[in-house]
């Protein structure tokens, strides 16, 4: 199995540390171009989440008083990137989903949101002019053709270039159901954040999660249980992607928990990037640190 670390390629274990990521294909058709109606409800709903962030949680203050910059995301995917900007500066984003028409009107859920100065598919870390934006939760990536015309992928976060070759063929994300996300009328109820230090932050300061023995392992650790956590703890979120070639840790940063029991999981990659549990529990498992 291959153990990867974000930013860069390093040996660790006897084993290459390569991290790499998998095609998305989104089971929502494509449509005919949004009306003005569509705009105003996907304004709206945007709005809607930005206010409730800024208004529920200290740490996201900044985001009442940003405004906000949208992209499509993929070709014919119906996800939308949204920046939020303080001034110049970057304080935050939006990953947006469009889901399958229950009424005649347009719904949307929000498939992820981060925290801080970085971005996923920033331009200034896209590998190639002509890269297609491609998301997929923690296996985001810009597709596009290397310098021997084979195609390649790069990290959506830093924009590192992985060798081709690995592909995912199970699109985790899009199995989720909309019930396990957040979309119409957002409630947050509770938030947590653990207070770890910038070594601490890095999984591999201590490998203790990859180390200890199989039997001492938590695995039936679950998102909600979390909450439960005392503060100072410092748990790891250890992935498994491409078929399980690929072995990719997070340290845990916080917990949302929002109405209707969703549960969002705050992990460190860059900044903190805030995911669905149903997600998170789909690809990895939560590890204590001692």
């Amino acid at each position: 199995m291959i153990k990867i670390r974000r930013n860069r390629i390093f040996p660790c274990m006897l084993l290459v540390c390569m991290l790499v990521y998998a095609n998305f294909h989104s089971p929502i058709p494509a449509k005919a171009e949004p009306s003005h109606n569509w705009s105003q409800l996907m304004d709206k709903q945007v709005s809607d989440w930005i206010h409730e962030l800024g208004e529920k949680d200290p740490a996201f203050a900044d985001w009442g008083k940003a405004h906000t910059t949208m992209e499509t995301l993929g070709a014919g995917m119906r996800q939308w990137l949204v920046h939020l900007n303080k001034g110049n500066r970057p304080v935050g984003y939006l990953v947006v989903g469009e889901v399958p028409e229950k009424s005649d009107e347009p719904h949307f859920a929000l498939l992820e949101y981060g925290l801080g100065e970085y971005s996923l598919f920033d331009p200034a870390q896209a590998p190639a002019d002509e890269a297609l934006a491609v998301y997929d939760g923690l296996s985001s990536h810009w597709e596009f053709t290397g310098d021997e015309k084979q195609p390649q992928s790069a990290n959506a976060m830093t924009g590192e270039q992985y060798p081709p070759g690995f592909v995912d063929s199970a699109a985790i994300f899009t199995s989720l159901q909309t019930d396990d996300l957040i979309s119409d009328k957002p409630i947050l109820l509770e938030s947590k954040y653990f207070q770890l230090s910038s070594d601490e932050i890095d999984p591999f300061s201590r490998i203790d999660w990859l180390t200890r023995q199989e039997t001492e392992r938590n695995y039936d650790m679950t998102a909600s249980q979390l909450l439960e956590k005392d503060e100072s703890e410092r748990i790891v979120l250890t992935t498994s992607q491409y078929e399980g070639k690929v072995l990719a840790p997070y340290t845990v940063g916080a917990v949302h928990l929002w109405g209707n029991n969703v549960t969002y999981v705050g992990v460190w990659d860059q900044g903190l990037r805030f995911l669905p549990a149903a997600y998170v529990e789909k690809i990895g498992q939560f590890n204590e640190s001692e």
